[in-house]
């Protein structure tokens, strides 16, 4: 599944043999207006597509949808969890939650976010049959179906929770104050381990990692600068590399990445450069 952009329309895609082939979902219920899609990796006739106000759910690979949340003032999502029968889909405000694969959803009671903050980027994993939960805020007012990581001057917290608890917790311990953590990604079965990804007062692009999930009295997050001069450090730096992309491919910020055996080296550049001066994947 893929969002088509063309002809100033965003259509929800689906190839059944591999991604050889591509057509438009017939029942789109955004009609062109799509603003998130998302699959569930373990089962892919479940599907959650968002257009500017309304969250529709597919349980048949999109043959239909049921609409399952609507606000009127944007509904913004910052991601989504799939678990057996749960589903967890974090909006700006809270996080929608079924425990009955899709039948029904309602906004889960958990708090510990101020009104003046809005989650703008979720991510999720489960180890041991605990689920956990981070998440990135900014201003209330900066955080819309469309935003992108050229907003990341808004930044103000990062939060983590594991499901059952009742407040999100704040984790921003070890991350500096000039750097505004826009994207949140987490390693799907090991929950110590998230990582955050965003822009900073010098114009840089930040990556930091954490590997004890926010535990009390440690240092949260180290931030990641991956420069090495061996054959294994470039490998580090290929899995790296693997996990943050899809954070940092972004209309304000890119990863490239230029390596050899003698000094593989993460390079990030922001998208105010030429292509030629950010340069390509050299393998």
């Amino acid at each position: 599944m893929y969002l088509y952009f063309s002809g100033d329309l965003m259509t929800p895609s689906k190839s059944t043999d591999g991604g050889v082939t591509w057509s438009a979902i017939a029942s789109d219920p955004t009609f062109g207006g799509a603003f998130s899609l998302n699959a569930d990796p373990a089962n892919s006739n479940r599907l959650l597509i968002s257009d500017y106000t309304t969250l529709f759910y597919s349980s048949n690979g999109g043959t239909t949808f049921t609409q399952k949340y609507s606000n009127a003032n944007g509904c913004y999502i910052a991601g989504v969890f799939f678990d057996g029968n749960n589903i967890f889909a974090c909006l700006d405000n809270g996080v929608l939650v079924s425990t009955n694969s899709g039948s029904t959803f309602s906004m889960s009671a958990i708090t510990g976010i101020p009104a003046t903050e809005a989650i703008v980027s979720f991510a999720s994993g489960k180890q041991g049959g605990v689920i956990r939960f981070f998440c990135v805020t900014l201003n209330s007012g900066d955080v819309y179906p469309g935003v992108t990581g050229a907003d990341h001057y808004g930044y103000q917290n990062v939060y983590s929770i594991d499901w059952g608890q009742s407040s999100w917790a704040q984790k921003v311990s070890g991350i500096n104050a000039s750097h505004h953590p826009f994207f949140a990604s987490m390693s799907l079965s090991n929950i110590n381990v998230a990582y955050l990804a965003g822009g900073s007062d010098a114009g840089d692009p930040i990556v930091y990692k954490t590997t004890n999930g926010g535990m009390v009295g440690a240092i949260l997050f180290l931030q990641i600068t991956i420069k090495t001069s061996s054959p294994a450090g470039a490998a580090l730096a290929e899995t790296e590399a693997g996990r943050m992309a899809s954070m940092l491919w972004d209309s304000s910020v890119h990863l490239s990445m230029q390596t050899s055996l003698s000094s593989p080296t993460l390079d990030f550049r922001t998208s105010q450069q030429t292509a030629a001066q950010r340069g390509v994947r050299h393998i």
